[in-house]
């Protein structure tokens, strides 16, 4: 992700238009690989030495925002370690205690032998801070441990994906508009949109279209900061698609009620590979537990869209998990912390589709308010067919409410 002061956009009466770089000019594929050069063959350097090279070539570029742009994406493939492993606070402590002691002692002062000094009393762990970097765990002492190497052309196309991004953080709302989408993509999307544990609602409004309203971080209550994040890193997911169109309604600081559109025209390339092969610890978990509790129902992969409301008002919900025993199958959705307004458009569908069979499960972070509480609590359907949860999922609970059914 980019920093604030590291974004660019124009701005024209209503709509915001994220900076783009052109992804095969020659100088800025030579900018990308001098920075990825330096991050490359840098591991066991500090950082601060790092920051130094690159801000050579940063200042020697014509364009010094673009390059502290590449040079903090950069960054963000770097994992860092701090040079010693030490207490830093205690040594200080100790080391400064000393000092002042030896200083008030001393009848002339000379740096070597006072150094010297102060070496023979402290313990042998602590002695290298007095030759090393007495404030070695702060971040410019932090030693590079390891890079994630990638080619110049990719990073480019990394910066114009988190100029969009970035303005994810102040979406009060998302539409995502899919055409001549096949069934494959779709269902990896929402496995993206569940991976990120992003809730949203679904719209066939014209045929071979297929429309992905998400709620933004600016439309909740709590946790914004986070789900904002979850919101940005949900962009790469479908800017691969051939024929896609997504709108935000966004709320900068100095600029309120603004509109970002964009399109495949856009150029856009995502980054993510490999997606259905990467399954969260606590699914796999779940996954594995269930296998030695449940007996009777089984965790299917083929996991279908359902439609939910009423008639001429039905949504599509593509559920968390599905179960199955013989021909049988039951479906579960689950509702986290920040999706509140889904929960309650969820509920109110159940009045209209009571022999839905879905298990519904709901963070019981989510229920703060006592109000919202009862409410869930008095609902006819989730009584019979809901759980609450810390986490995930207890594997005993959802095999009983299976077994209900």
């Amino acid at each position: 992700m980019l920093t604030k002061d590291l974004v660019k956009f124009a701005r024209r009466k209503d709509r915001i238009y994220p900076h783009a770089i052109e992804t095969d000019k020659e100088d800025l594929l030579s900018l990308a690989n001098d920075l990825l050069g330096i991050y490359a063959h840098g591991e066991g350097k500090n950082r601060q030495e790092l920051e130094e090279e690159a801000s050579i070539i940063v200042n020697g570029y014509s364009k010094p925002l673009i390059a502290r742009g590449l040079n903090r994406l950069c960054l963000d493939r770097c994992e860092f370690t701090q040079c010693l492993e030490l207490n830093f606070t205690e040594g200080r402590e100790e080391i400064f205690d000393l000092s002042a002691k030896f200083m008030r002692e001393a009848e002339k002062y000379d740096f070597e032998s006072f150094r010297d000094k102060i070496e023979q009393e402290i313990p042998k762990e602590l002695q290298s801070l007095v030759h090393e970097d007495l404030y070695g765990d702060l971040p410019h002492s932090d030693l590079l441990l390891k890079f994630k190497v990638m080619r110049a052309e990719d990073l480019l196309h990394r910066y114009n994906l988190a100029q969009v991004q970035y303005h994810m953080l102040f979406a009060a709302e998302m539409s995502l508009t899919l055409k001549k989408v096949e069934a494959a993509e779709l269902r990896k999307i929402f496995k993206y949109l569940k991976f990120f544990r992003l809730l949203a609602r679904i719209e066939n409004k014209t045929k071979g279209s297929l429309t992905i309203i998400i709620d933004g971080p600016i439309s909740l209550f709590e946790n914004t900061r986070k789900y904002g994040l979850q919101l940005a890193n949900f962009i790469p997911a479908f800017v691969d698609c051939s024929h896609w169109q997504f709108e935000a309604k966004v709320n900068l600081p100095r600029f309120k009620n603004k509109v970002l559109r964009l399109n495949q025209k856009a150029g856009l390339k995502s980054h993510y590979k490999n997606f259905s092969a990467y399954v969260p610890e606590e699914i796999r978990l779940f996954h594995k537990a269930f296998a030695e509790k449940a007996k009777e129902w089984k965790i299917v992969g083929d996991t279908p869209f359902l439609e939910m409301g009423e008639e001429g008002k039905q949504e599509i919900i593509f559920p968390d998990l599905s179960f199955g025993k013989e021909e049988e199958r039951i479906h579960m959705e689950l509702f986290h912390r920040w999706h509140a307004g889904a929960l309650r458009r969820r509920l109110e569908q159940l009045n209209y589709k009571p022999d839905c069979r879905l298990v519904i499960g709901i963070d019981r972070s989510l229920l703060r308010s006592a109000s919202f509480k009862e409410e869930v609590e008095a609902h006819e359907y989730f009584a019979e067919h809901g759980f609450l949860f810390n986490d995930f999922p207890s594997v005993t609970r959802v095999n009983s409410l299976l077994k209900a059914f």
